[in-house]
């Protein structure tokens, strides 16, 4: 069988359509002779072709026999519909809601509320926004372009960004970038320092108070080497008041830390005192999208002591369940200033806008 359907993907190509496999014993006339494997498949085009004769010139037997099967114009597609539509069905029902919250939705609704659950999107923000945008108010032969229509422009409505670098040219503007271990903090600060020097010709300097990661200020430093940049370890708020003022020229103070256990308050607080006080330092928070959401969430709360006025989201390349960062957006209220989307410095970040967001959430776009 394997090596028959081998033969079927090598004639009508690997998007062919097995439509029915039959296993043929040899005959007692043949006692020596080998099983025959038939399979009937073809090619999507095949079904459109039976009914109107329109062929490309390329049709093999098999697809031939495939289109004089009965089948008629169109019917494909409305299996596959069915189908679609048995699987939606399918998966909002193990949710907690129930399967009797939507037998009576129209099936443009079902099917964007399963596509919501399949992102990564939480139920209760899925059902949010469907609600927020009308969607169960709609007739039941609404159009599921309006359905898509309604559901996105309530989500944009939801979606904050910001750019914390943008207005700061006159004066000087430190940022702190905090979170877990392994996020990619220190990745992100030198792709950030990239940006703003290569691109937007802001004076950097970059400062390390990273003291417990072994090598983490050697990895820093190489960074700021490579793109010429002046890099500073600081491990008390001593020497972090001694760096600022060397910075004292400089447009843009960009500081790493060190990754943080988010059960661990202790460490926490340390942080919180190192970088208060006298020191006007914005903190941001970064969560890798690959992350589970419980724990996504429970860091959050936790580094919320730092008062991060924004998120960055690293990461996205690595998971294909997004709509976590969604959710994440929505319980502690922050606006989102980066994405990243890769390991490549400095290519692999971007600020996004609501439009960017939504499309890397609903659509996977990483690009």
């Amino acid at each position: 069988m394997k090596e028959a359907i081998g033969r079927v993907k090598a004639e009508l190509g690997p998007e062919a359509m097995i439509l029915t496999t039959r296993r043929l014993p040899r005959g007692p006339e043949n006692p020596y002779g080998r099983d025959v494997f038939e399979i009937e498949a073809a090619t999507e085009g095949a079904f459109d072709a039976a009914g109107t004769g329109a062929g490309n010139g390329r049709r093999s037997a098999l697809q031939r026999r495939a289109s004089v099967t009965g089948e008629r114009p169109g019917e494909w597609r409305d299996i596959c519909s069915e189908l679609s539509e048995i699987k939606d069905m399918l998966l909002v029902s193990n949710r907690s809601r129930g399967i009797s919250q939507f037998l009576g939705l129209p099936q443009a609704c079902l099917n964007m509320y399963s596509r919501l659950i399949r992102t990564g999107i939480s139920e209760q923000r899925a059902w949010g926004f469907m609600a927020a945008g009308g969607a169960f108010e709609k007739q039941k032969n609404i159009k599921p372009q309006q359905v898509i229509k309604d559901v996105f422009q309530a989500m944009m409505k939801a979606i904050v960004v910001a750019d914390p670098f943008a207005g700061k040219n006159k004066e000087r503007y430190t940022a702190a970038f905090v979170g877990p271990t392994g996020v990619g903090k220190t990745t992100t600060i030198a792709k950030l320092s990239a940006e703003l020097n290569l691109k937007q010709k802001k004076k950097v300097g970059i400062v390390s108070v990273d003291s417990y990661r072994i090598g983490a200020v050697d990895q820093l430093k190489t960074y700021a080497s490579i793109m010429g940049l002046p890099c500073l370890s600081a491990f008390s708020k001593e020497d972090l008041s001694n760096a600022l003022d060397k910075f004292a020229d400089k447009d843009v103070i960009l500081i790493d830390t060190a990754g943080q256990s988010h059960r661990d308050m202790g460490r926490l607080e340390e942080l919180r005192e190192l970088l208060g006080g006298a020191f006007s330092i914005d903190p941001h928070l970064v969560l890798s999208t690959a992350t589970k959401p419980e724990d996504m969430a429970a860091a959050a709360k936790n580094f919320s002591v730092l008062k991060p006025s924004s998120y960055v989201f690293t990461k996205v390349d690595e998971t294909g369940s997004r709509g976590g960062l969604i959710d994440q957006m929505l319980n502690l209220k922050l606006p989102v200033s980066f994405i990243t989307n890769g390991q490549r410095v400095p290519e692999d970040i971007f600020m996004p806008t609501r439009q960017r967001l939504l499309k890397l959430v609903l659509e996977g776009d990483v690009s």
